[in-house]
């Protein structure tokens, strides 16, 4: 699926999600508290849910675009997941994640692959097919081989646990970063527009 029909999924969950917490608001507000304050109460629970999650969504999904170009990795969602091995080589993953390709300065150098470490800037691998490999990420030198050797030796971490690992090493606490501060600034959001509603009550009714 790409992007932007996932962001779409995403809206559309956001969506429901907001509605229902909205109804069961809108329930409870309206069996509590008194007959004068019940409009503005209503419109706050109603409003409040999708404010606050779609706010949410969008900060965050802001933060997640800027940390994919800082990092470059990709944003999360989508259907090609990719980190950096060095400046100008990458790991790759489109469609399917159990199976990767190696590109360096844009070009394919081996794809298929299953297995992956990664030491220094040498990369250690192995395909589908039992190629196994070493790989320079600087320079984008590759060797193959049909078995393992002292020089070449076979790898137990898949690919896309390695992906995982790195990401994580190269995002994890920006994203945590990102995340409390979209959720700071929903919040903040919702707060500002309870004080705008019952600031007018407050107002015009000094002892209530």
């Amino acid at each position: 699926m790409g992007t932007g029909f996932v962001v779409l999924i995403h809206l559309v969950g956001t969506f429901i999600l907001s509605t229902a917490i909205a109804l069961v608001g809108s329930i409870l507000v309206y069996c509590t508290g008194s007959k004068q304050t019940r409009p503005r109460r209503l419109f706050f629970a109603t409003a409040a849910p999708f404010t606050g999650l779609f706010s949410l969504y969008f900060f965050y999904l802001t933060a997640a675009v800027i940390i994919s170009g800082l990092k470059d990795t990709d944003i999360g969602i989508g259907d090609t997941w990719y980190i950096p091995l060095s400046r100008d080589s990458r790991l790759l993953f489109i469609d399917l994640p159990e199976q990767a390709y190696i590109e360096y300065k844009g070009q394919t150098i081996i794809d298929e692959v299953s297995h992956l470490d990664m030491t220094g800037d040498t990369v250690t691998g192995q395909t589908y097919d039992h190629t196994y490999f070493i790989y320079n990420a600087t320079t984008g030198t590759l060797q193959v081989s049909d078995k393992p050797s002292s020089d070449i030796p076979a790898v137990q971490t898949e690919a896309w646990d390695f992906y995982i690992a790195r990401k994580n090493a190269l995002t994890g606490n920006w994203v945590v970063m990102a995340g409390m501060l979209a959720a700071g600034i929903s919040v903040g959001i919702i707060w500002w527009l309870g004080k705008l509603l019952f600031k007018h009550r407050q107002i015009k009714n000094p002892n209530a």
